[in-house]
Order: C-alpha cells, then structure tokens, then sequence
C-alpha cells in the first residue's frame, strides 16, 4: 500500500508523506534513549516481551507498520505495510550486537548521548531510494542497567506524539491497556485547517520568498545538505562530525529559578531562550546591522482539538532582531519579544507556512534558511516538558533520557535534565564557537557546560 495520491496540495504536502516530506524536521528518525538503573538483571524473555509490547501498541497505528521509501528524484515517498507478525519478530539488532556495541561505547568513553544511533544502526545519510523502518526498538541489559531504544520516524509523529507512542507502550506493559484514545486521523485535523484563511503577509513567508536560490550548484546545496538526501559524506563520516560537533550544556531547577530572578520573573523557558540566542549570537560574531533568527519549533496543538494526534502538529516560530539590537536589549524584554511572536501564532499564520512549505521552490528556499550554517540564527526544539521522565514500565522511572540530536549545524534540542525540571541543551555547534561559549561569563552564571 502505498500514500495516496488524490488528497489535497496542502494535506499532501504535510500530513502525507509527499511532496518532500513537507515538515522540515522529517528527514531523520526520531530516536530517543531512556536508561533504567536497575538493582537486578531484567531477564531476556521479560526484554524480549517488552520490545514486542512496543509494536503491540503500535498495531493501533497501522501507518507504523512497515518501511518508508524515498524517492529523491521525485521528491516523493510511499509506504510499504509490513503485517504485525512480521513487524513484531523482526529484529532490529541481535542481543550479541547490542552488548558487544553498549562494551565499546564503554571503552571508548562515548558520551551517552550518542547512544541511539549507534545501537539502532540507522543511517543518517539517506541518498538513493531504499527503505527504512518506521519504527524500530532495542532493549537490552548491561552491568550498569536497562536501556530502551526506539525511534518513529518523523514524517509519520513529532515530539509531542512520540511522547503520547511511549505513555501508550508502558501503560500496555505495565497495565495491559492503552493509556488513552487513538489519534491518527489526519483527514479530521486537516478538516479544522480546510477553510481558514492563510496569513499570505506573514513576515517570514515574504523573507523566504525573498530568498535567491540562483546558483551554478544545483538546488541540494552544502548549506542545506544536512538535513537533504544529497550529502556526499559516509554514514560513518556523518557520525563523527556529528560526535565532534555536539555539545551539552545543563541548568538546573535552581539555576532557571535564578535566571527567572534576576530578570524580574516571567516565564524560565523563555528567558533561556533569550539568554541562549543572546550569547549565541555574541558568539558567532554576528555584524551589528546583520539579521539574526531564533527558530522554535512550536507545536500548533492548541490550535486544534486533537491531543492525542500522535502526527505532526508543529511549526517554526521565528522570531528577528537585528544583531546591535539584540546585544543590549535586557533578557526579560528578548524573552517577550519571543513571547510575544508566539502568543500571535494562529492558524491563519500555521496554514501559510504550511502552503508555503507545499510550494516546491519555496521549500527548497526555506531549507536554505533552516539549515544554512553560515546564517546568524539559532534553531531549536523544546521537548524538556514532556513527560519521559514518568515512563514506568514496571521498574522505577527511567534514571537518564537522551534524543540522537538533529545533524542542522546549529541546532540545539531540549530535554529535561531529571525527574524534578531543568534543561539538558543538546546542541550541533561548531567547535570555534562551542568554545567561546564556554568562555562566556554571561553565560556561565546560569549554565553548565558538560562537555
């Protein structure tokens, strides 16, 4: 079975899988790690159990099962169904592999944070046209504890869903039932979209329709080859760039509550996100008359009454300020100005994105502004208030959470640091500039830098 093909520009575009993928953060699985310390061994059959409990779940959710093919060419993919009983025995990697594979991480002082990939064995480059899994899932046991490894690849859920798949698959282990009703119909949410008037004078749609994408390169460009098919890097290049670029930076429930403090309360989040682009800026040296951008994927699910739509539901919120301006504005008023951009985030400005998505040049020329890593701007998802954390699938909460961050140069993901709040920053930022911010002492009054 493969997409349909009779459906609307605009639902084609986002809630199917064609043309291109049409969310911009769909070209990669979304994987995620969640590591369990556990007093006693967890048996392989009860491991075993559990890894097929997770495609049980997704038996709700027929789309899962099977493999997405891409066809650069044509910009287009198609889904081939795999049936449960195939779907729920295949494996994703031996119990050999993973345990020979969690001993190197070990030996080779890897930062867990790179855990997903390299145990899930996903390639990150993808170029040609072959198949990949929508969905796959390791667990496995180690001296140190449990770990869980899945992904969902992101055409098909955003974060938001992906924390709805995990609350499902733990409840339908731990409890035998689904923890709440099933949501994949994108025919009803596109339906609330069908007749709203899009926002055509958005700024952001005109600063992309702008944009020059005449060049002797063809339209896959380096400034945008992270995140399309034609990066001409190995899977295992891509990997250490990846592992050489990455960094974590933590602030801890006390250390927002004191950034919240000294700028005269208002929202944490948002005054680190102020604060991040602020330094980050600083950092990259931007000209004081440049243009710079703070990208927050935002998720549009207020705007539609579906909370348990596991399918995206997101859209990048932008937000600009001239570099001198952004320099010596205090935070609290950088956070409002984000706060404010958000606050005006409606389905009128949801729909014209989305419709400028659909255009293929358009698209092309958003991928150049999402992942060009010569611009001033700092791109970002925040997943630090779902609730992995609360995961119980029989054996306490999970001890440590991690994401495979996005290759986009500068990227950065947002997870919860423990149980209790906090932010883990995993971020894609070049080793010159990692190091400036190491050294800022702005910064460093409310961040640590791990590594």
């Amino acid at each position: 079975m493969t997409a349909a093909r009779d459906i609307p520009p605009i639902k084609d575009a986002v809630y199917g899988l064609t043309p291109a993928d049409g969310n911009p953060s769909s070209r990669a699985n979304l994987q995620f790690v969640l590591f369990y310390q556990t007093p006693d061994p967890i048996p392989a059959p009860q491991r075993t159990t559990l890894r097929q409990t997770y495609f049980q779940m997704l038996a709700h959710y027929p789309i899962f099962h099977g493999h997405l093919t891409r066809h650069p060419a044509t910009g287009t993919a198609s889904i081939s169904v795999t049936p449960l009983s195939r779907a729920t025995l295949a494996p994703s990697y031996t119990e050999h592999i993973v345990s020979r594979t969690v001993q190197d991480i070990a030996k080779a002082k890897y930062h867990w944070d790179a855990w997903p990939a390299q145990l899930l064995g996903v390639p990150v480059v993808r170029r040609g046209t072959h198949e990949l899994p929508l969905a796959q899932c390791v667990v496995t046991w180690h001296p140190d504890g449990l770990g869980i490894l899945f992904s969902v690849d992101h055409s098909v859920a955003d974060g938001v869903g992906v924390d709805i798949l995990l609350r499902q698959w733990a409840s339908l282990a731990r409890d035998g039932r689904l923890a709440c009703p099933v949501d994949f119909d994108h025919e009803a949410v596109y339906r609330e979209l069908e007749h709203v008037v899009p926002q055509e004078d958005h700024w952001f749609v005109r600063m992309v329709d702008e944009v020059d994408i005449t060049c002797d390169e063809p339209a896959e460009t380096a400034e945008c080859s992270a995140i399309l098919d034609s990066d001409p890097r190995t899977p295992r290049q891509v990997e250490e760039a990846l592992r050489r670029n990455m960094h974590c930076f933590t602030m801890t429930p006390q250390q927002l509550h004191r950034l919240q403090a000294a700028n005269g309360g208002g929202s944490a989040i948002r005054l680190a996100y102020a604060l991040f682009w602020q330094r980050h800026m600083h950092a990259l040296r931007a000209a004081p008359e440049e243009p710079t951008l703070i990208n927050i994927i935002h998720s549009t699910r207020p705007l539609i009454s579906h909370p348990h739509y596991i399918g995206n539901a997101v859209c990048p919120v932008y937000v600009r300020l001239p570099a001198h301006r952004l320099a010596v504005l205090p935070l609290a008023q950088v956070a409002g100005e984000i706060g404010r951009h958000m606050h005006v985030h409606t389905k009128e400005a949801w729909v014209a994105l989305l419709r400028m998505m659909q255009r293929e040049e358009s698209y092309i020329k958003f991928l150049k502004v999402f992942g060009n890593p010569g611009a001033k701007q700092m791109s970002l998802s925040n997943i630090s208030r779902l609730g992995f954390f609360d995961t119980e699938f029989g054996f306490g909460p999970p001890g440590f959470v991690s994401v495979y961050p996005a290759l986009v140069p500068g990227f950065a993901t947002w997870l919860p640091l423990g149980a209790d709040g906090g932010l883990r920053v995993l971020w894609n930022v070049e080793r010159e500039v990692f190091e400036r911010l190491a050294k800022d002492r702005v910064l460093a009054e409310y961040v640590d830098v791990l590594f």
